[in-house]
């Protein structure tokens, strides 16, 4: 009977840890794409956030950038970080357009003057039923989902998280961070 009273308790435990490092992660993701504009990091004489994924951001825990769902480039040894994966999110949903512009004339599309955001979703097969996502202005949005939102194996979405930022269509489904 006692382990049938742990066993909930010990999984919520798990899913509670995995949410508090995916939302830690964020943070960290955001302290960075505000140190990667106010030191124009990538030196292309434009003060702007990188968009393109996460593992090209500079200045972030390598285990962050290593999780990155579609990196630019190819990451070594990929893994899930402390259960979660993360991806740069492609569109701001509330403004109507895409994170990814050509904002130094480069014909790159990685970067924006004005916003960004990034989502932490959960590895397959977890405890977490919990997506996150934040902004450029430090807003951390929430939202639960019943099934995976990443496939097992190599992670890929399922098609139930779209990679934007919560729009007209969509806010009522997502909750604000207390």
């Amino acid at each position: 009977m006692t382990l049938v009273i742990l066993v909930p308790l010990v999984l919520r435990a798990k899913a509670q840890k995995g949410e508090r490092t995916a939302l830690a992660s964020l943070k960290s993701i955001a302290a960075a794409e505000e140190a990667f504009r106010r030191q124009d990091s990538d030196s292309n004489g434009v003060l702007d956030y990188w968009t393109g994924d996460v593992a090209g951001l500079r200045g972030i825990d390598p285990g962050i950038a290593r999780s990155d769902l579609e990196p630019l480039a190819e990451v070594s040894l990929p893994a899930a970080h402390s259960g979660n994966w993360f991806r740069a999110l492609i569109r701001d949903g509330a403004r109507d357009e895409a994170y990814g512009q050509d904002t130094d004339g480069s014909g790159r599309r990685v970067h924006h003057r004005d916003a960004f955001g990034f989502a932490a979703l959960p590895e397959p097969g977890r405890y977490q039923p919990r997506v996150f996502v934040i902004n450029e202005s430090n807003a951390i949005l929430f939202r639960a989902y019943e099934g995976d939102v990443l496939r097992p194996g190599t992670p890929r979405p399922t098609g139930s998280f779209a990679a934007e930022w919560p729009g007209p269509t969509t806010s009522r489904l997502w909750r604000k961070m207390p």
